[in-house]
């Protein structure tokens, strides 16, 4: 939930812009826009020009409706039908993923099912930090000019002699 109960999809419309001024009611997306968005969703049109000529309608108007708060609106609210119908088939997907011939396939796929589930495996440290903006163990490399006067930390020099094999 986001500002004053509504969710972030519901929160981005501006709610006058969403009702007709006139009669009250909440404004409707009309038929050939409707035909417009849905072929674009489905892949029958690739752009919205082509989606515009085949629909009857110019490109110019298809523009300036898709920067209505009701049609964005509706475009939302129709993608997100979408992704929850998919949600069951993504996750039994992902699901038989685990079981894959691949071992790289199968261990993705645990590890991407582990981590929805709110367990991530911590990342290895890497060998090399550039500009110390991490903090590990490895080498550090200052790419800095040498000629530029600044205040530079203090390496610490380790006699050859002393350092492990």
């Amino acid at each position: 939930m986001g500002l004053n109960g509504l969710t972030k999809h519901e929160a981005a419309y501006d709610p006058a812009a969403l009702v007709d001024k006139r009669s009250g009611k909440p404004k409707r997306v009309s038929k050939k826009m409707r035909e417009v968005i849905h072929g674009l969703q489905d892949g029958t049109y690739r752009t919205k020009k082509a989606a515009a000529i085949a629909c009857g309608l110019t490109d110019g108007y298809i523009y300036n409706a898709f920067r209505q708060d009701h049609i964005r609106k509706y475009i939302d609210d129709r993608t997100l039908q979408l992704l929850r119908a998919g949600k069951l088939r993504a996750s039994q997907r992902l699901v038989d993923l685990i079981d894959a011939k691949s071992e790289h396939v199968s261990r993705d796929a645990a590890s991407e099912v582990l981590a929805l589930n709110g367990i991530r495996a911590e990342p290895s440290a890497p060998l090399v930090t550039i500009n110390n903006t991490n903090i590990h163990a490895g080498y550090v490399i200052d790419l800095s000019d040498p000629r530029e006067p600044r205040d530079r930390p203090k390496l610490l020099e380790i006699p050859a002699e002393t350092q492990e094999d």
